[in-house]
């Protein structure tokens, strides 16, 4: 960004546009990640047909380094990567002479030799990775318009000739030495004045950070990770007043220093998986912009003059265990916008003053022994998720919830709440709400439920809950519904009709109209014990699984499938009144599962279904014949745990085959002809104890056979 900024790019305005047209995107380490096609679409354009010397860009090493040595080069190129790995290279001055408009330079593995007097007036940006420090020759190197200098993986030392070279980049913005294995101290850094980001993350000797770090007054982001020497910062950083993010992860850290709290803009502090540190000064308290803090996985003692024992740090370090209190002075992170007290058992409450974190939009609680939520949470405008999930003493939400009115997200479950509060219905850009194995949660639940007008996703799985309140078919937006293992659920009320997902349970005989629901694409009815009868399902069904529904009959789950054109996946398990199966109206289908129906005797109307890759045949003991015609496309059959199947027939057309497996169907003596089936990877014939013979294998080289 700093480059194409000084070159009057506008990159700001050009990279939204190519993010919203998803050809970028920023990735979680900052970095702008391109699709290959934009990336194509521009060397294409440079290219144009033209030799390499005319181009602007020269992104090929192969033809870059050819420009160089014939000399070659000309004011065309703007941007030159040589950055190969070995033997070292070593570039004159002379071949660079031609190069007046260079504003991008990549080298790796090279070294400059020769007078540079003149030569990159207008390099923006350097990347010279495996400099080798006793071979620096250059001279008159000046790089008056440098922004951003990377200087990796090399074995240079705050003592190495080429920093006087640097030192006249007045314009520096970006100086980063990431694993500079030799490098025990940073170099004088008072000439950097406009210096904006120093990383300096994985230099594993770094033991000192020059006092001079306290006149760069421009810096905003210093790292300092895994640097496993430094013990401690200079007190100097006290005058870094610009700093919003100081990284400490996984450094050699004994100790914050007092000057801490004098950052009035630092953002982000983190000082993860620091072994080494034992405290914390009483100081940050007064970081009021503070929105990100990370210990996790420190040694920390003492935080903000707070002992062990009453240790008040945003946790997960390995003494979360021990935490029993949050200090009130955590009212004081105004600015923090999320607060991580996950998996910390001994934590029984928050302080009232959490709620005056006016900025926070994350509150995560999951497996802590939190017993209650302050009321005072009802304050936290912004807050967009809360998540107790686990939280196995958390009894009560107070009724100040329904005044959050930014959250999206609500995750109470395995927690032993016993009812939720009507004022829930106030939750009006709620999109998600998860109460599964909430055990205690019992009865029914409240109608205010209804008007949660943005809910997208709705999870009740394994609660007691009994009666859903009819207003639940107001929920315009909801997608996403599961009443699995609702096995107290005496009933269901009509359904939101912009479902896509459902999943049913429960003690009711008869399932509401499921036909108007016309974007249910996942159909699962699990333990519907009394269910004997299907309303009439969706069209546009997708996925249907039946399982554990013993009294649903043939005859009805036939005239159900036959009006379900789009179905891809069928799974039935445990269904005894099954005996006959009927396929031949799912033309589209192409994946059937069969579990554990004792009673089914025939799967019909293969000749269909062209469109079939798998089919898993488990646990039925009475079937005694496969036949399987026309199945261009199968490419797994597994019929497993089948004690009375002698005979699969009419495999020849499945030359797509991959997976055969009829492990323990012990009354099968001979296998179908494989001969067909050139893509055959596995045969699994185990507990085949009647099989006679194998056919000749010899032509499959990569058949693992199990027997």
């Amino acid at each position: 960004m700093y480059m194409w900024d000084d070159c009057g790019f506008y990159p700001s305005e050009g990279i939204e546009e190519l993010k919203l047209r998803c050809l970028i995107k920023r990735g979680n380490d900052g970095k702008l990640k391109m699709h290959d096609q934009l990336r194509d679409l521009g060397r294409s354009i440079v290219a144009q047909g033209q030799p390499p010397e005319r181009r602007s860009r020269l992104w090929v090493y192969e033809e870059a380094f050819k420009v160089l040595m014939e000399k070659k080069g000309t004011q065309r190129v703007e941007g030159i990567s040589l950055d190969e790995s070995e033997p070292l290279q070593e570039y004159t001055s002379e071949q660079f002479k031609n190069f007046q408009s260079l504003r991008f330079l990549q080298l790796g593995w090279a070294a400059l030799s020769g007078d540079f007097n003149q030569l990159f007036s207008q390099l923006r940006w350097l990347r010279w990775s495996g400099i080798d420090a006793e071979s620096f020759s250059a001279t008159n190197l000046h790089l008056p318009n440098l922004l951003v200098l990377q200087l990796l993986w090399s074995n240079v030392t705050e003592h190495w000739g080429g920093w006087s070279s640097f030192m006249v980049a007045k314009r520096l913005k970006v100086l980063n030495l990431e694993y500079c294995g030799h490098l025990r101290c940073t170099p004088d850094l008072s000439a950097f004045t406009e210096l904006e980001i120093l990383i300096l993350s994985s230099c594993p000797k770094l033991e000192q950070i020059h006092p001079s770090i306290g006149k760069v007054k421009s810096l905003v982001w210093l790292d300092l990770s895994d640097c496993a020497r430094l013990k401690e910062l200079p007190e100097e950083v006290s005058g870094l007043q610009e700093l919003r993010k100081l990284l400490l992860d996984n450094s050699g850290i004994t100790k914050i220093p007092t000057s801490i709290g004098s950052l009035s803009k630092l953002k982000k502090l983190s000082a993860r998986h620091c072994s080494s540190l034992r405290e914390v000064p009483g100081s940050i308290w007064n970081l009021h912009n503070l929105r990100h803090l990370h210990f996790d996985y420190s040694a920390i003692e003492e935080f903000g003059s707070l002992k062990k024992s009453r240790l008040s740090a945003i946790p997960k370090s390995k003494y979360s265990d021990e935490l029993e209190q949050i200090h009130p002075s955590i009212g004081k992170f105004t600015s923090l916008i999320s607060l991580d007290l996950r998996y910390c058992k001994s934590l029984k409450e928050l302080p009232e003053e959490v709620g005056e974190l006016g900025e926070l939009k994350e509150l995560l609680l999951d497996d802590s022994g939190i017993t209650k939520i302050p009321t005072s949470i009802g304050s936290l405008k912004n807050l967009e998720k809360l998540s107790a999930h686990g939280c196995s003493s958390l009894r009560e939400i107070p009724s100040t919830i329904g005044n959050l009115q930014s959250l999206q997200h609500l995750d109470l479950g395995r927690s032993v709440i016993e009812r939720l509060p009507t004022s829930i219905g106030r939750l009006k850009k709620l999109r998600m709400l998860r109460l599964r194995l909430c055990n205690r949660l019992t009865g029914e639940i409240p109608s205010e439920i209804g008007d949660l007008s943005s809910l997208k996703i709705l999870d009740f799985r394994r609660t007691s809950i009994t009666y859903l309140p009819k207003s639940i078919q107001n929920l315009s937006s909801l997608q996403h519904l599961n009443l699995s293992a609702c096995n107290d659920l005496q009933s269901l009320p009509e359904l939101p009709s912009n479902l896509t997902y459902l999943t049913a349970s429960g003690r009711s005989p008869k399932l509401p109209q499921l036909s108007c629901l016309i974007h249910l694409e996942q159909l699962h009815l699990h333990e519907c014990f009394e269910v004997k009868d299907l309303p009439v399902l969706p069209s546009k069904l997708l996925k249907l699984s039946l399982v554990t529904c013993p009294k649903l009959s043939k005859c009805q789950l036939d005239g159900q499938l036959d009006g379900l054109k789009n179905l891809e996946e069928l799974s039935i398990e445990r269904c005894r009144s099954i005996e006959r199966l009927d396929l031949s109206q799912l033309d589209r289908l192409k994946r059937l599962r069969v579990k554990s129906c004792h009673f089914l005797v025939e799967i019909q109307g293969h000749d269909n279904l062209e469109l079939l890759e798998e089919i898993s045949v488990m646990g039925c003991k009475s079937i005694q014949r496969l036949i399987l015609p026309k199945l261009q496309r199968l490419k797994h059959l597994r019929a497993i745990d089948c004690k009375n199947l002698v005979e699969i027939r009419g495999l020849g057309m499945a030359q797509l085959l991959e997976t055969l497996d009829i492990q323990n169907c012990g009354s099968i003596k001979r296998l179908p002809d494989l001969s067909c089936f050139a893509t055959l990877e596995v045969l699994d014939i185990s507990g085949c104890k009647s099989l006679e013979e194998l056919p000749n294998l010899s032509k499959f080289e990569n058949l693992r056979i199990i027997r």
